[in-house]
């Protein structure tokens, strides 16, 4: 029996031995396509000699300083390099917020907006619109605006209630058949009527 808690503890799972690009090899030396780029954070793929040297470089240096004490050089320069690949619009004055991981930054993402309207002396508002079906994360704050029922269901009575809208996809649009997507002028106006109404 192992100490370790699997995400299904009725199933057992293989056990990595390595990746190289787009492959990962068990300790039975069974070989499988890592077809979500471990679920995208190895989307460049796995052991890529460029990005193991930066990082046993960053390592040598300093492996963590917080960013309520210090900044990094790297990611100073990381911060001016999105900066430059974003929309124009965000170039003038746009500022970068470093999170460790996806579910991170849509709860960084809450707060913010939040902090927002508490700055401009709007309390009041605290709701998020997102869609039904849609994943934004595995953390409380995440998963409140998550629309995926069955992710949501056992975490209902502990997460805050936000408000849902169907999606605007065609392929799954009331009016739409099984064979061709909608391509209703009504069906968007009612996305948008049920956006409003929320």
């Amino acid at each position: 029996m192992s100490s370790f808690f699997y995400r299904n503890l009725k199933r057992t799972y293989p056990v990595v031995r390595s990746a190289k690009g787009s492959w990962v090899w068990d300790l039975e030396g069974k070989a499988y396509l890592d077809g979500s780029s471990g679920a995208v954070v190895v989307n460049l793929g796995h052991g890529l000699a460029e990005i193991n040297e930066a990082i046993q470089d960053q390592l040598s240096r300093v492996a963590f300083a917080h960013t309520s004490q210090f900044v990094s050089e790297p990611a100073l320069r990381l911060a001016q390099k999105l900066i430059a690949l974003a929309p124009a619009n965000f170039r003038p004055d746009g500022r970068v917020y470093f999170t460790s991981g996806g579910s991170e930054a849509v709860e960084t993402a809450l707060k913010m907006a939040r902090s927002y309207f508490v700055e401009k002396g709007q309390e009041s508002r605290h709701l998020t619109i997102s869609r039904w079906n849609s994943y934004h994360g595995s953390t409380m704050g995440a998963m409140s605006v998550t629309g995926h029922p069955a992710r949501r269901k056992p975490y209902v009575p502990l997460i805050k209630d936000q408000l849902h809208i169907n999606p605007a996809y065609p392929y799954r649009c009331p009016c739409g058949s099984k064979t061709r997507p909608c391509q209703s002028t009504a069906c968007s106006l009612s996305r948008a009527d049920e956006l409003e109404a929320a």
